[in-house]
């Protein structure tokens, strides 16, 4: 799910941001973010200089909502663009792009078993890796998952919002500490909007097509060459060019011109 919030905090800037859902109820797990991020934000103080702050807490407490209610998870990613302050946090495989005439470049280390320190990370809690060959239909994902204590879930991502049954604490023995294999942590980076045509936020649906081939064919030249298409069109245009690669996956897409 995707939602775009103008005006938002005292700095008045825009919070954009993308929950992809995930496990048997995945999508009451997006839709509660959906919903329920911007007036979390709000409450716990999204001032300047406490952004991260409040972004982190949020993360957690939404973490802990979800877990309450559903079974499955969600990823997270979003942004904040102000005058004063303007950067992506994610937890989970959700991307952040930046776009212009050189292609899409990633903002963001998505939270999956390409990463060697969350590899070890899991590793170092005893978690169960599977590993296995490389998915025909999803080309760029790593082929490890990590299984949940019970056997029965196998996620290819190291942090998310949710999935109860990744938390040990929820097997533990009483009085025992044990680690969220999945932990709610977000990771930060401050963006630079100067030549910057489009920033992207998307799905890892979407991710799965922006291989370099494509992203500097022809087919994406629309986000550059018309500069009179809106974002809400160029977001609708692009989702369908995905879906016509890919149409086994879900997309997520939004965008904005930082400067419009």
């Amino acid at each position: 799910m995707v939602r775009v919030v103008e005006d938002f905090g005292s700095q008045r800037g825009t919070l954009l941001y993308v929950a992809d859902g995930h496990g048997y109820d995945g999508k009451k797990a997006s839709h509660l973010v959906y919903k329920k991020l911007p007036r979390y934000l709000s409450r716990v103080g999204f001032d300047p200089g406490a952004e991260r702050h409040a972004v982190r807490k949020v993360c957690h407490k939404l973490d802990v909502e979800i877990k309450r209610f559903c079974e499955g998870g969600t990823t997270l990613t979003l942004a904040f663009l102000s005058n004063n302050s303007s950067f992506v946090a994610w937890v989970g495989d959700s991307e952040a792009f930046r776009v212009n005439r050189n292609g899409f470049e990633s903002l963001v280390a998505p939270h999956d078993f390409e990463r060697k320190d969350e590899v070890h990370r899991l590793n170092s809690s005893n978690a169960d890796l599977q590993y296995s060959k490389r998915s025909f239909m999803h080309p760029l994902r790593s082929p490890i998952r990590v299984i949940c204590p019970q056997g029965r879930h196998k996620l290819n991502i190291t942090r998310s919002l949710g999935d109860k049954s990744f938390d040990l604490a929820h097997h533990a023995v009483f009085g025992k500490s044990f680690p969220d294999l999945l932990p709610p942590e977000p990771e930060f980076r401050d963006i630079d909007l100067d030549g910057m045509s489009w920033l992207m936020i998307a799905s890892d649906g979407v991710v799965n097509t922006l291989n370099e081939t494509i992203t500097h064919s022809s087919e994406y030249n629309f986000f550059y060459r018309d500069q009179s298409l809106g974002p809400s069109e160029a977001a609708e245009r692009f989702r369908n060019l995905v879906q016509s690669k890919i149409p086994y996956d879900n997309s997520s897409v939004v965008l904005v011109r930082p400067h419009c």
